[in-house]
Protein backbone atom coordinates (compact mmCIF):
# COMPACT_ATOMS: atom_id res chain seq x y z
CA UNK A 1 0.00 0.00 0.00
CA UNK A 2 1.23 3.66 -1.26
CA UNK A 3 0.78 6.09 1.67
CA UNK A 4 -0.47 9.56 -0.21
CA UNK A 5 2.33 12.00 1.34
CA UNK A 6 1.21 14.82 -0.83
CA UNK A 7 -1.05 15.72 1.93
CA UNK A 8 1.06 18.64 4.09
CA UNK A 9 0.19 16.84 8.02
CA UNK A 10 1.47 13.34 6.65
CA UNK A 11 4.92 15.14 5.37
CA UNK A 12 5.04 16.52 8.97
CA UNK A 13 4.29 13.21 10.51
CA UNK A 14 7.25 11.69 8.18
CA UNK A 15 9.13 13.93 9.07
CA UNK A 16 9.40 14.47 12.41
CA UNK A 17 9.29 10.50 12.88
CA UNK A 18 12.49 10.45 10.71
CA UNK A 19 14.06 13.28 13.34
CA UNK A 20 13.16 11.09 16.38
CA UNK A 21 12.77 7.52 15.05
CA UNK A 22 12.79 6.58 18.48
CA UNK A 23 9.93 8.83 20.14
CA UNK A 24 6.46 6.77 20.62
CA UNK A 25 3.98 8.21 18.01
CA UNK A 26 0.71 8.63 19.75
CA UNK A 27 -2.52 9.09 18.10
CA UNK A 28 -5.09 11.40 19.79
CA UNK A 29 -8.86 11.59 19.31
CA UNK A 30 -11.74 14.14 20.89
CA UNK A 31 -13.51 12.18 23.72
CA UNK A 32 -16.68 12.51 21.76
CA UNK A 33 -15.13 10.56 18.96
CA UNK A 34 -15.42 7.49 21.77
CA UNK A 35 -18.31 8.18 23.26
CA UNK A 36 -19.81 5.89 21.47
CA UNK A 37 -20.11 1.95 21.04
CA UNK A 38 -22.66 2.06 18.10
CA UNK A 39 -19.17 1.40 16.01
CA UNK A 40 -15.87 -0.01 16.09
CA UNK A 41 -13.97 1.94 13.73
CA UNK A 42 -13.75 6.10 12.94
CA UNK A 43 -12.57 7.67 9.70
CA UNK A 44 -10.85 10.70 10.99
CA UNK A 45 -8.42 13.31 9.42
CA UNK A 46 -5.37 14.38 10.85
CA UNK A 47 -5.67 18.13 12.05
CA UNK A 48 -2.27 18.39 13.86
CA UNK A 49 0.94 16.66 14.16
CA UNK A 50 3.28 17.69 16.86
CA UNK A 51 5.95 16.43 19.26
CA UNK A 52 4.97 17.41 22.94
CA UNK A 53 6.53 16.32 26.65
CA UNK A 54 3.76 14.51 28.64
CA UNK A 55 2.82 12.60 31.49
CA UNK A 56 0.34 10.45 32.15
CA UNK A 57 -2.64 10.98 35.27
CA UNK A 58 -4.57 8.25 36.48
CA UNK A 59 -8.54 8.59 36.22
CA UNK A 60 -11.01 6.37 37.10
CA UNK A 61 -11.54 5.15 33.86
CA UNK A 62 -8.11 4.74 31.68
CA UNK A 63 -5.75 7.15 31.33
CA UNK A 64 -5.73 10.83 30.70
CA UNK A 65 -2.31 12.41 29.63
CA UNK A 66 -1.45 15.87 30.62
CA UNK A 67 0.23 17.91 27.88
CA UNK A 68 3.19 20.24 28.05
CA UNK A 69 5.77 21.55 30.31
CA UNK A 70 3.59 24.48 31.43
CA UNK A 71 0.55 22.02 31.99
CA UNK A 72 2.25 19.02 33.43
CA UNK A 73 4.22 21.56 36.07
CA UNK A 74 0.58 23.10 36.87
CA UNK A 75 -0.81 19.69 37.56
CA UNK A 76 2.33 18.60 39.74
CA UNK A 77 1.92 21.40 41.74
CA UNK A 78 -1.97 20.67 42.28
CA UNK A 79 -0.76 17.00 43.16
CA UNK A 80 1.79 18.22 45.74
CA UNK A 81 -0.57 20.38 47.81
CA UNK A 82 -3.48 17.82 47.55
CA UNK A 83 -0.88 15.52 49.62
CA UNK A 84 0.93 17.85 51.65
CA UNK A 85 4.45 17.14 50.24
CA UNK A 86 6.96 19.33 50.57
CA UNK A 87 8.52 19.75 47.92
CA UNK A 88 9.67 22.48 45.24
CA UNK A 89 7.62 21.69 42.03
CA UNK A 90 10.56 22.37 39.84
CA UNK A 91 12.60 19.57 41.58
CA UNK A 92 9.88 17.19 41.42
CA UNK A 93 9.33 17.45 37.94
CA UNK A 94 13.01 16.41 37.03
CA UNK A 95 12.92 13.71 39.74
CA UNK A 96 9.61 12.52 37.07
CA UNK A 97 11.55 13.32 33.60
CA UNK A 98 14.51 11.34 35.17
CA UNK A 99 12.45 8.49 36.20
CA UNK A 100 10.76 8.99 32.45
CA UNK A 101 7.57 9.03 34.28
CA UNK A 102 7.27 12.27 31.89
CA UNK A 103 8.32 12.07 28.28
CA UNK A 104 8.63 13.05 25.15
CA UNK A 105 5.98 11.56 21.75
CA UNK A 106 5.03 12.60 18.82
CA UNK A 107 1.40 13.40 19.14
CA UNK A 108 -1.31 13.00 16.04
CA UNK A 109 -4.29 14.91 16.31
CA UNK A 110 -7.36 13.56 14.79
CA UNK A 111 -10.46 14.86 13.75
CA UNK A 112 -13.82 13.55 12.58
Amino acid sequence: MKVNTDNKKIQELIQLSNENPDLEIIPMVNYEVCGSDDFQYWKCEISKVSKELYMEKDVAEGCALVLGEYDIKDHLELYLDDHEVEEDVDSYYQKLFDKQKIKEAIFIWLDV
